[in-house]
């Protein structure tokens, strides 16, 4: 969540896309945790750099000036455009347990899919709990595909968890 460096800073209580899109490419046959420490340290040294804005300002310079020559760039970005799959780690979201009489538990979130996104996860937890949930077009991942998909995301993830954890030294 980006939302203290945009200017001006957008507050927490405000509902909109605050997140900048990363383009990553993962080497998905090396071990799960592997993954994910690399995955960290990419993003995190990117956003040192200031790069994690990168995407938004390219498409912002390369978006159509007209609606005529928006179909051009729509067919460009469905043929090369990086946000085919994604996932907002949203993180832990201090949600109170209660307001008043209502008490609150299990706060999940959806998130919109982009004019080239498919299938999309958002991940939270609040209330000592993790949620991921997935939206995906129909039209373009079919139901079952979209099924297979989640489910193998929440396999891996399970299967990393209960799997004997190695160091960075002894996965080299």
């Amino acid at each position: 969540d980006f939302r203290h460096e945009l200017e001006p800073p957008v507050r927490p209580d405000e509902v909109g896309t605050y997140v900048a899109t990363v383009p990553v490419v993962l080497d998905i046959a090396r071990p799960f945790w592997e993954v994910a420490r690399a995955l960290t340290d990419d993003l995190g040294e990117r956003r040192r750099q200031g790069h994690h804005f990168n995407l938004v300002t390219l498409v912002a310079s390369a978006a159509p000036r007209c609606m005529a020559d928006a179909r051009p760039f729509m067919a460009f970005m469905e043929a090369e455009g990086p946000i085919n799959l994604c996932s907002s780690n949203i993180g832990r979201y201090p949600f109170p347990e209660r307001i008043g009489a209502l008490r609150l538990s299990d706060a999940q979130f959806l998130t919109g899919i982009s004019v080239n996104g498919y299938f999309v996860a958002a991940i939270n937890s609040s209330h000592g709990r993790l949620f991921w949930n997935f939206t995906y077009i129909d039209e373009a991942v079919p139901g079952e595909r979209a099924e297979r998909l989640a489910e193998d995301c929440l396999g891996t993830l399970l299967s990393a968890i209960h799997a004997p954890q190695r160091s960075a030294l002894e996965e080299q």
